[in-house]
């Protein structure tokens, strides 16, 4: 059994250990901003997966519903993540289909290519399949690669190339 447990529900303390975690594996500009990360849980407290050793946050993933005109800003290179406002934000609903954006996907340096990695994907596939049991699906997903890591999981989730400028990857979720 895995010594790693999964978390839908984040905390401030564990939404700071997220933002540190992004400072292991992000540039400066990718790096999460507390506040902003705070504004869009207020819109919608199911976006993020969190990955925990002992309690402590080890990796997360952040994926996002989002309006219609903010995913097709965010495929052109018009929108980044960092620009993403509670407004761009859906509130999930039951029924009901949305565009989702793949925001982050971290873990623990020490942690990749482990069982740690295994069990965070296997946490996101089960919160995708809880959505769909409620009748929450995704038309298409969409994200931007910023390392091999991410484009290694991209191509996982079954996302093909759309903006290479951008390195924008989309598509349906195949899990």
């Amino acid at each position: 059994m895995s010594k790693y447990s999964v978390s839908y529900h984040i905390n401030d303390d564990m939404l700071r250990q997220m933002i540190e975690l992004d400072k292991q594996v992000y540039h400066y500009g990718d790096i999460g901003n507390f506040d902003l990360c705070k504004n869009w849980l207020s819109k919608n407290d199911e976006i993020y997966t969190a990955l925990l050793d002992d309690g402590e946050v080890v990796g997360y993933i952040n994926f996002m519903p989002i309006k219609k005109n903010s995913y097709d800003a965010y495929k052109a290179g018009k929108l980044k993540d960092y620009q993403i406002t509670a407004d761009d934000i859906e509130t999930y609903v039951d029924n009901t289909e949305y565009y989702g954006l793949i925001c982050s996907l971290v873990i623990g340096e020490k942690l990749r290519k482990t069982t740690a990695s295994v069990r965070l994907y296997k946490g996101f596939v089960d919160k995708i399949h809880e959505l769909n049991s409620r009748g929450i699906s995704f038309k298409k997903v969409i994200c931007e690669c910023v390392s091999d890591d991410g484009l290694n999981n991209a191509k996982k989730l079954g996302l093909k190339l759309v903006n290479a400028a951008h390195e924008i990857y989309e598509g349906k979720l195949n899990i």
